[in-house]
């Protein structure tokens, strides 16, 4: 029996490189060739991992540079992300019809994340930033398996408080046995675990 998977064109979560992080990080979401956003900055480090980029966030004056640098990555669309990189390359995605993005970068500042929620609410977000994955939960729920001793992250604290049995450890909340952990909250709010 075989164990391939079929994944439609645009099933995929796109992604969405804000600042080149190792390869290994990335590898694993590029196996089904999802839509490769890449902005400028993260550029010259993504190239260097030898693959198809389908968008650079360029700035402004940059854009006619980069067509004749890029040729070989052709087609490639290049856009003006003016001063809010994060912004424009979440409206792109959803203008593009994309329903999922997973962002890679190392600054998840509370900036970046109140830009991803109020600009990529309608995505479903996953964001690799400094060894953890986060999820924005924008739904209101949140339901998970979790094993004995996982670590789980929230980027609001108190929602720990509504949960049984989580014990606080470091940063984070570690959990006491297996579990599911569910979550109801009106706001949206990111939920982190390890890589």
């Amino acid at each position: 029996m075989s164990s391939h998977h079929f994944v439609r064109e645009g099933q995929e979560p796109a992604l969405f490189i804000l600042e080149a992080t190792h390869y290994s990080v990335a590898e694993g979401l590029l196996e089904w060739a999802p839509l490769v956003i890449v902005a400028e900055s993260a550029l010259e480090e993504v190239l260097l991992w030898g693959i198809k980029i389908d968008v650079v966030l360029a700035a402004d004056d940059h854009t006619g540079i980069l067509v004749e640098r890029l040729a070989d990555q052709a087609p490639i669309k290049i856009f003006s992300a003016g001063d809010d990189v994060v912004s424009t390359g979440l409206q792109l995605l959803g203008s593009m019809g994309e329903s999922a993005v997973a962002i890679l970068t190392s600054d998840f500042s509370d900036t970046i994340r109140h830009k991803i929620e109020t600009t990529g609410h309608r995505l479903l977000v996953t964001v690799k930033a400094d060894g953890r994955k986060w999820i924005l939960v924008s739904s209101g729920s949140f339901k998970k398996w979790y094993q004995a001793s996982s670590l789980i992250y929230f980027s609001d604290k108190t929602i720990a408080g509504g949960i049984p049995g989580l014990q606080p450890l470091n940063e984070g909340f570690e959990v006491p046995e297996d579990q599911w952990i569910i979550i109801q909250n009106p706001k949206p709010f990111w939920i982190g675990e390890m890589l």
